[in-house]
C-alpha cells in the first residue's frame, strides 16, 4: 500500500512546489527589476534595514 501511495504523494508535492515557484518568479520572468523576497514574508525583512530604510529601497526598486 505504501509503495502505491508514495509516488502519488511525491507527484502532488512536486506539483504544489512547481506551481509556487512559477507564481513566485512571475515578475522576474517578465524582466521587471526588483528584489526577490523570501517565501511567505516577501521583502519585509529588507525594509527593516537602518542604513537603507524602506522608502529609499522602494525608490531604488522603481527606477
Amino acid at each position: 500500500m505504501v509503495f502505491f501511495l508514495f509516488p502519488w504523494f511525491s507527484l502532488a508535492v512536486l506539483g504544489v512546489l512547481s506551481y509556487y515557484l512559477w507564481t513566485w518568479t512571475y515578475w522576474v520572468r517578465r524582466g521587471i527589476p526588483g528584489p526577490i523576497g523570501w517565501p511567505f514574508i516577501g521583502v519585509f525583512l529588507n525594509s527593516l534595514d537602518e542604513n537603507f530604510p524602506g522608502p529609499l529601497q522602494v525608490k531604488e526598486w522603481t527606477k
